[in-house]
């Protein structure tokens, strides 16, 4: 038996990889990852053949590319999956190991037009709907709503929602007080083409 998905999970962005395509996508039989990086998202479970795609040659399993803009023809995957980043003004003084590892955009407005284009390369792309995973946080004592910028670029309501908790939250010896909520956690927000009715689908 399959174990069952839930709307909080405690695990891995794999879990949720290969669970949200298992439940919200068993008539896909292809995925695109559009931003591969470690390939954390995928542990060789998912029903679904993966192509990775990368900026950065040195990590790109399949292809290179920016998933703001795909070199592939309209609905050349089943479903595409992505992770873009989001973090800005990194590194303005000092190194930052965040920055270096994720990226750093110059501005707010420069990461969310990047993951606005992400969202509309993704949805040109899929065949059947797109995966992908937000990070809404606090950055400079501001809340930022990721999830919101994602949902505006897109067409149609979301299909579903998971969120994955953090086994552990990184703490900064430096924060004295707490003034707002920690996250602990990531969002998958999922999109279908053919709307937001949930029924069976044949594999």
């Amino acid at each position: 038996m399959i174990e069952p998905l839930f709307t909080i999970e405690d695990g891995t962005s794999a879990r949720a990889i290969t669970g949200l395509p298992r439940v919200c996508f068993a008539d896909a039989g292809t995925a695109l990852d559009a931003t591969w990086g470690s390939g954390e998202f995928w542990d060789g479970s998912a029903h679904v053949e993966v192509t990775g795609l990368d900026v950065d040659p040195a990590r790109a399993p399949h292809h290179v590319g920016d998933f703001t803009a795909l070199g592939f023809g309209d609905e050349s995957f089943d479903v595409v999956v992505f992770d873009p980043p989001y973090q800005w003004d990194m590194s303005k003084r000092k190194a930052s190991v965040t920055g270096a590892r994720f990226g750093t955009f110059a501005s707010a407005e420069e990461a969310r037009a990047s993951a606005t284009a992400g969202c509309h390369e993704a949805w040109r792309v899929a065949r059947l709907g797109v995966i992908a995973k937000c990070q809404d946080y606090i950055h400079e004592s501001r809340p930022v709503w990721m999830s919101d910028w994602m949902k505006a670029a897109m067409p149609v309501e979301p299909y579903d929602v998971l969120h994955v908790r953090q086994p552990r939250k990184l703490i900064d010896p430096k924060w004295s007080r707490q003034l707002s909520v920690w996250r602990n956690h990531s969002t998958f927000w999922v999109w279908r083409k053919d709307g937001d009715v949930h029924r069976a689908r044949r594999p």
